[in-house]
């Protein structure tokens, strides 16, 4: 998997960070699932643009790794390694995807986020929230987002 979560303090809490650029191209559930309702998305990422509460996500989020399989999104970058899985409603329209930290350095395991995600075959659009408010467009001004783009 390969989605790049920058870690965020607010309060006591470590937020997840995710987050993908608005495009023109409609994303659908029809064009993420195969036939059959297999994933066509795992594959590597680089990550073409971010957000979080509407600002540019840093450099270092550019070089991180991104992974995304069958059943979660790993990131490595920053000297950390983030294991996220996730679950996605293609009922909804963009797809939600509730997320969880798995791995991933101290204080983070166990963090949860609700969001929309969005697949034309060769770029990712994610946006999240770490709240129990799914955010409702790819514009990035709350919460996070992310535009990522398939390795070949």
């Amino acid at each position: 998997m390969a989605l790049y979560i920058p870690l965020m303090r607010m309060g006591a809490g470590v937020l997840l960070v995710a987050g993908l650029l608005h495009m023109a191209a409609v994303f659908s559930a029809p064009a993420l699932l195969a036939q059959g309702g297999v994933l066509r998305w795992e594959g590597n990422y680089r990550l073409l643009e971010g957000k979080i509460q509407g600002k540019p996500l840093d450099e270092a989020a550019r070089k991180a790794e991104y992974h995304i399989d069958a059943k979660s999104i790993t990131i490595k970058g920053k000297g950390a390694a983030f294991v996220i899985q996730y679950q996605l409603d293609t009922s909804m329209e963009p797809i939600g995807i509730d997320m969880i930290i798995v791995q991933g350095p101290e204080g983070t395991k166990g963090s949860k986020a609700v969001g929309i995600v969005a697949f034309d075959g060769k770029q990712v659009k994610l946006a999240y929230a770490m709240s129990d408010k799914r955010p409702v467009d790819f514009s990035g001004k709350e919460g996070m987002y992310f535009l990522l783009e398939k390795l070949k």
